[in-house]
């Protein structure tokens, strides 16, 4: 098999195929198709040309930045679970194709570091290993309870004995990951209660049934899972199969009465849970603490004063000057990622770092309009070389 014509042939497929979604009238404004599945595929593109170095599919590149500029400007919508999902299928058979072909480049990750440890030795390891939208309750109780969506009641989950810890999942990939990693890092969790509305679109309820009931393929696709990208690109097979052992899954989804979770809890605290063999937790990469700039650097595009006007159309007010002091351009907006990207569509800023610093300080600005705190802008990191 040829990977780089295979590669080729699905990208101008996905590509024609895109084309002709763009013109259904529930498509043209869905922000789910363009910024969860071209934004993927125009990336997808550009890395298949990089890796090329040539003019392959220039014109494909050209055309998905075109759809995606198009779309910024106007007002998108989110998933309204329309049956059919025009984009769902196209988009789940190339990134299908995509996954089996950069598959057969790549060997799987290697880990920074794994640990095993035993129940008794669960207290010397912290947890949970993953951040998110959760509760931890009784870290030892042999129960996780997963909400569906934006449900996030987690103090209706907090009366009741037996559960480790309860948390919201709306993503059908990452969501999914960060789950599985902290259920195998606690060995004592052998439940898990799944709450809730599934997800429209993404389906992660779906995800995590497919998963425990089929594992995944070589390319990490979760087997049977529906939902629009289901693929589980920063867990290891054998993390895979120690979550399908260690945990049961309940199925409470559609179910919004706390009455049945809390019946069914009890009945399995009611025989005493024996943990599972082990615990383990894999680092797929190194933590970089992080630390104060120690230079300064000059964008030689110039520098920023940023202010804000309240009871303005447009609070936020940006002046830009040139090194040397003269102003060359005024940006307003009303929110803070809004005015950031202007200046960025526009070429005023050159350095990492100082977007970096622009992102913070609109944050800032943005974040005393809501709270009547008084903004004073910073000034950046670090100490200018001497001369």
């Amino acid at each position: 098999m040829d990977v780089r014509e295979e590669k080729y042939l699905a990208l101008k497929k996905v590509h024609q195929d895109f084309a002709d979604i763009r013109k259904e009238e529930q498509c043209r404004t869905c922000a789910c198709f363009y910024v969860d599945m071209m934004g993927v595929v125009l990336e997808a593109v550009k890395a298949f040309r990089r890796s090329e170095n040539g003019n392959e599919l220039a014109d494909v590149e050209k055309d998905f930045e075109k759809w995606l500029t198009e779309a910024s400007s106007l007002d998108l919508h989110k998933c309204m679970g329309c049956r059919p999902c025009l984009p769902v299928p196209t988009f789940n058979k190339f990134s299908e194709r995509m996954d089996t072909l950069n598959s057969l480049e790549q060997s799987e990750l290697q880990p920074v570091k794994v640990s095993t440890f035993s129940p008794s030795e669960f207290k010397d390891y912290p947890w949970p290993v993953q951040p998110g939208d959760y509760e931890v309750l009784q870290a030892k109780a042999s129960v996780a309870v997963v909400l569906l969506g934006n449900l996030g009641d987690f103090h209706a989950c907090s009366s009741l004995e037996g559960i480790a810890i309860a948390g919201s999942l709306t993503t059908e990939n990452l969501g999914v990951e960060h789950i599985l990693k902290n259920v195998i890092a606690n060995p004592f969790i052998r439940h898990m209660f799944l709450f809730g509305k599934d997800v429209s679109g993404h389906l992660p309820g779906n995800a995590l049934i497919s998963l425990v009931d089929n594992g995944i393929g070589n390319s990490h696709k979760i087997l049977g899972a529906t939902g629009a990208r289901a693929i589980l690109k920063n867990v290891l097979t054998s993390e895979v199969e120690h979550f399908r052992r260690q945990i049961t899954i309940h199925n409470l989804m559609n179910q919004n009465d706390f009455t049945s979770l809390k019946e069914q809890v009890l009945m399995l605290n009611s025989s005493e849970p024996v943990p599972f063999k082990a615990g383990l937790r894999v680092d797929l990469v190194g933590v970089t603490e992080a630390t104060p700039a120690s230079k300064l650097r000059l964008d030689p595009e110039g520098y920023f004063v940023v202010m804000i006007r309240k009871g303005r159309k447009n609070p936020i007010y940006v002046e830009h000057y040139r090194n040397d002091g003269r102003i060359t351009n005024i940006v307003e907006g009303q929110d803070a990622a809004t005015v950031c990207s202007t200046i960025l569509r526009i070429g005023l800023v050159s350095q990492m770092d100082h977007a970096a610093y622009l992102g913070r300080e609109l944050a800032k600005a943005e974040l005393s309009l809501l709270t009547d705190k008084v903004y004073i802008q910073d000034r950046a990191q670090g100490d200018l070389p001497c001369e």
